[in-house]
């Protein structure tokens, strides 16, 4: 009911021009190399792949993310678009990340599954460094 009365009038229009400049183009499918051919019929199955970073990396990493003010995922979500971008050769990756959003006191109790879908887009063109990428994609967080 809040965030119903909250979105509304010019705030709603304020995040809509955001959301629709940000989705602006979007790439439809991604350009990543595949090892098989996509299937006629498209599907959401696929295979997750896990694995544990060495301690000293893990702490590199995270230096690395109070160096620049960011979070440690900040920085992981930074390098995945650069070996995205370098594999598909293309300079515009999307991807996408759940987040609670829980901010708000009114819903910090609640219990249930508020999970939205945050697009992340990196803008590679013109070859930026990794830290001022990381500058970048810290304001879409």
């Amino acid at each position: 009911h809040w965030q119903h009365n909250y979105l509304n009038g010019e705030v709603l229009s304020k995040y809509r021009s955001y959301w629709e400049k940000q989705l602006q183009e979007l790439p439809l499918i991604h350009e990543i190399p595949l090892d098989k051919s996509r299937p006629k019929l498209w599907n959401s199955k696929g295979r997750r792949i896990q694995m544990v970073l060495p301690k000293k990396l893990s702490a590199k990493l995270n230096r690395l993310a109070q160096v620049q003010d960011a979070t440690l995922f900040m920085v992981l979500q930074t390098a995945f678009a650069v070996f995205i971008a370098r594999h598909a050769n293309n300079y515009d990756v999307v991807m996408g990340t759940p987040i609670a959003n829980r901010e708000q006191n009114q819903v910090s109790d609640l219990i249930g599954f508020f999970v939205n879908t945050l697009v992340l887009r990196s803008d590679l063109s013109g070859n930026p460094s990794f830290e001022n990428l990381l500058k970048r994609n810290k304001k879409m967080l």
